[in-house]
């Protein structure tokens, strides 16, 4: 079959199909239009002597398949002609099947969009007969978040084509992580409402003539989540604004057959409740903007449940349809006081002793001395949860927390408690809850205590693994990390975990990862260096992979060496090296010293991995052109960066030392490389996250290095004047 043909390829989609296989159809006869010209039929039932598609196992007199998430790809004769079977155990798993067919086409899917083969050549049924299913039945994505740098940053029409790219990947949910100082759920609370409305940590970043990649923004005098923009002093229509975006990203997914979550952080509340809840303090969270029980605070204290119930009761009335309520507790602990009366409470309750001790599990936390922040961490961790455990224990017990009329419940998951009473979490309400496992900021450092993860009774509660992408504190250098995915997705899967939540913020570099996670979850075969090679090859042509692998290990191997923790300089540096708050460029020049010589060796292996993918543009194909011109522009930031860092550290050393010359020297040097780094980000900002990386940059980084540097030439002038 060719295009101009009059022979008809017909679409069978089943009589009544549901809403995810009509999408399915109108999505297969538009890729079928584009990549062949050909204009196919959708029909609801076979016909005699035409070639077809179906969708519908029925219709192709073949037996529905009984796993929801299986995939059929079947190449038959029908009627003597060709005829081909895309279709799923469920209605998501059938637009999972045309998806599947559409790559084997050519077509590429990366997380900003597609990429089309050059030529697609003449329309054929792939030579394939196989049925498969996932090995890990989770693969979310956390979406929104917090920082100007992630998701947080980006309208409805952004998440809508985001979603649409992960259910090309195959991917089943969303989680939509929300923070208590945003605009996106309001309450009211013994007669104080909430009025704390903003993002971004309530930061703001102004767009000026001075703003380096100034004609990236548009003419916008500030850079605002555009379904915000202009409502930043208007609270509830700032609210109103916020909940639509909301309500369009969770309608989308489902659309798309995505899961639905957003997570709740049940102990942090805006600064405006503080007058109501006697005891309580400052959260130490990044921009101090929410306030949390203090150390002594009762958990049995009814004003806090009523409290808290109030706050689950306003997520669920705003939002509905969610069908899951992801529960957070504290980055940093404060609540520890309490912790051996909320054992003795549990105890009493549940029987927990006969798992194990309280002591031993504050000796099993004082153990793990390579956790970020050590042991002592570890036992405020265990301390803190257990009374926090307390006081969900009397919140959720009864259920009616988390009732919602004429629906069944959310299912609730904890997040990030102490890996040390994971044990305990069976005895403990709800019934049928999960748990979502963080253990330490980057995968790298997970995977260096994965033991930690046999403690998680997996046969008992459904248990899934975050997955961290990049890390917020090392901050916007490049950073790929599919060797520890790798390494921790072979140790849940063979221990009988759902799957994984990715946590990161921009997703300019995370092709690579997004297609290995893709590749991965359904055939445990494919390795980091096939799937990057199989990527590469498509995009780009077989003559840059090899080039490529060298770019992507070098990568790697930089992240690798931020995340390891070895007590040293990286462990020491690498988490907070570029970390998109107020002191991310001066904190370097208030150290007052020298750049550790370890971030040397990352600098080389960037530029190294530039160079490699500099000459990869030379060979790649015009399908490839766009992706290396990104990780070309993202390499070269990363390596200006680093030289912005040295000469602002070895500023402050010289002026620490009196060396006036040398220290306007080094920061006119670092003025430079900022900028030229700033600029090749910019240039390739390919989506919000980006925007508000460059953004973040300018404020953080160029404004402040401009102003030291003014002051440093006002007081030589004045210096010289005196003299």
């Amino acid at each position: 079959m060719t295009a101009g043909t009059r022979e008809r390829l017909l679409i069978v989609t089943g009589d009544a199909p549901a809403d995810l296989v009509v999408f399915a159809a109108a999505e297969l006869k538009r890729y079928v239009a584009t990549l062949f010209g050909i204009q196919a039929d959708i029909v609801p039932a076979i016909q005699p002597n035409e070639t077809s598609i179906f969708l519908d196992a029925k219709s192709a007199r073949m037996k529905p398949l009984a796993d929801d998430q299986s995939v059929l790809l079947r190449r038959i004769e029908h009627d003597r002609k060709p005829a081909f079977i895309a279709s799923g155990g469920s209605p998501m798993a059938t637009l999972w099947a045309v998806y599947d067919l559409i790559e084997r086409w050519g077509v590429t899917y990366l997380l900003h969009g597609d990429v089309f083969p050059e030529k697609p050549g003449p329309f054929h049924f792939p030579n394939i007969d196989q049925a498969f299913s996932p090995n890990l039945r989770v693969r979310c994505w956390r979406l929104i978040n917090d920082m100007v740098c992630g998701p947080e940053s980006w309208g409805l029409e952004e998440n809508r084509r985001f979603l649409n790219q992960l259910a090309k990947l195959k991917h089943n949910e969303i989680l939509l992580s929300f923070w208590p100082w945003q605009s996106y759920v309001h309450y009211e609370f013994r007669g104080v409402p909430k009025q704390t409305g903003v993002s971004w940590l309530g930061c703001r970043y102004p767009i000026d003539d001075d703003t380096v990649g100034r004609e990236w923004f548009g003419s916008v005098k500030e850079f605002e989540n555009p379904d915000l923009a202009g409502l930043s002093e208007n609270y509830w229509a700032r609210h109103d604004a916020a909940r639509r975006q909301v309500q369009g990203i969770l309608d989308h997914a489902r659309q798309r057959g995505l899961r639905t979550g957003i997570s709740i952080r049940l102990l942090e509340y805006p600064l405006e409740f503080m007058k109501s809840l006697p005891g309580f303090e400052v959260a130490e969270q990044c921009g101090r903007m929410s306030c949390c029980p203090s150390a002594d605070q009762a958990p049995d204290s009814p004003l806090l449940q009523e409290l808290v119930r109030t706050i689950i009761q306003a997520h669920l009335q705003i939002y509905p349809a969610v069908e899951a309520l992801y529960l957070s507790v504290p980055e940093h602990r404060a609540w520890m006081n309490q912790a051996e009366k909320a054992w003795r409470h549990l105890d009493a309750k549940y029987g927990i002793s006969r798992v194990m001790s309280f002591e031993d599990a504050i000796a099993n936390a004082k153990k793990r001395t390579r956790v970020h922040g050590g042991a002592e961490r570890q036992v405020a961790r265990v301390k803190a949860d257990l009374v926090a455990l307390w006081m969900l224990d009397q919140v959720l017990a009864d259920g009616t927390a988390i009732e919602r009329p004429g629906s069944p419940p959310p299912r609730v998951i904890y997040v990030d408690l102490a890996e040390e009473l994971y044990p305990l979490l069976p005895e403990l309400p709800p019934k049928g809850k999960g748990l979502m496992n963080f253990t330490d900021y980057t995968a790298r450092r997970v995977a260096d205590q994965i033991e930690v993860l046999d403690t998680v009774p997996a046969d008992k509660i459904r248990c899934r693994q975050i997955f961290t992408l990049e890390d917020d504190n090392i901050g916007l250098l490049p950073q790929l990390a599919t060797k520890p995915f790798r390494e921790l997705a072979a140790h849940i899967r063979t221990r009988g975990w759902e799957g994984f939540v990715t946590r990161f913020w921009t997703i300019g570099c995370h092709d690579l990862t997004a297609h290995y996670l893709s590749r991965s979850s359904w055939d445990t075969g494919v390795t980091p260096e096939s799937s990057c090679a199989n990527l590469i090859a498509r995009l780009c042509g077989e003559a840059c992979v090899e080039l490529m692998l060298q770019a992507w290990e070098l990568i790697e191997a930089n992240t690798d060496a931020f995340d390891r923790y070895d007590g040293g300089a990286f462990d020491k540096h690498g988490i907070n090296f570029a970390f998109t708050v107020p002191s991310m460029m001066m904190k370097h020049w208030d150290a007052r010293q020298p750049m550790a010589d370890a971030f040397e060796e990352v600098r080389r292996k960037y530029n190294q991995a530039w160079r490699a993918v500099k000459k990869a543009e030379t060979l790649t194909k015009p399908t490839g052109k766009t992706f290396v011109k990104y990780l070309l522009g993202r390499l070269r930031f990363g390596v200006c960066y680093i030289d912005a860092v040295k000469a602002v550290a070895a500023a402050g050393v010289a002026d620490k030392e009196g060396r006036k010359t040398d220290t306007l020297a080094e920061m006119e040097k670092a003025l430079v490389s900022i900028r030229e780094a700033i600029e090749a980000y910019a240039s390739v900002a390919a989506d919000n996250s980006d925007r508000g990386a460059v953004a973040a940059l300018n404020e953080y980084c160029y404004r402040p290095l401009r102003n030291k540097l003014a002051e440093i030439n006002q007081e030589r002038v004045l210096h010289e004047r005196t003299v």
